[in-house]
């Protein structure tokens, strides 16, 4: 599930811009982690990622994939989806960068709740649209990451206690 998708992974997860991440960042010092780069569709994310990748190039760090935060918005009453930030931002930022768009995660109501609670979203809301995008981010994380040195991964399975 999307916790062993998760266990093995040195990532650092970058915003991109002032915003509410739906993400947990899972750091493990090798000297240079990966780097996932979150942001949100419109221009001026874009350009605020763009420059945490310059950063994160200039510390030895390799940007590995992008993620798109707040792709969409789901209603919640009859499930139409708008676009309030634009849209397409996170690939064109993932084509310049020369790394694949990682994911697309919805802004939606269980998404807003979760956090606000601070319980994981893919345990509290599992079928919530930002849950599932969430848990497919997760699944193709480890396809883009480098490997870990035998001696600096984790040997015991992440658990989420209530």
């Amino acid at each position: 599930m999307i916790l062993d998708s998760v266990k093995a992974a040195g990532v650092v997860f970058v915003a991109a811009i002032l915003q509410a991440s739906v993400f947990s960042s899972v750091t493990i010092l090798n000297g240079t982690p990966d780097l996932l780069l979150v942001t949100t569709p419109q221009p001026a994310a874009q350009k605020v990622a763009m420059r945490a990748a310059e950063v994160a190039g200039k510390t030895g760090m390799r940007v590995a994939a992008v993620v798109e935060n707040m792709s969409h918005l789901v209603c919640s009453c009859c499930g139409e989806i708008t676009r309030p930030f634009g849209e397409g931002g996170g690939q064109e930022l993932a084509d310049e960068l020369g790394v694949p768009l990682l994911g697309q995660v919805p802004l939606d109501e269980p998404l807003r709740i979760a956090a606000d609670e601070g319980t994981p979203l893919v345990i509290s809301h599992p079928d919530a649209a930002s849950a599932r995008a969430v848990a497919e981010l997760a699944e193709r994380l480890p396809a883009v990451l480098r490997p870990l040195p035998a001696a600096v991964r984790i040997r015991k399975p992440l658990a989420v206690s209530s």
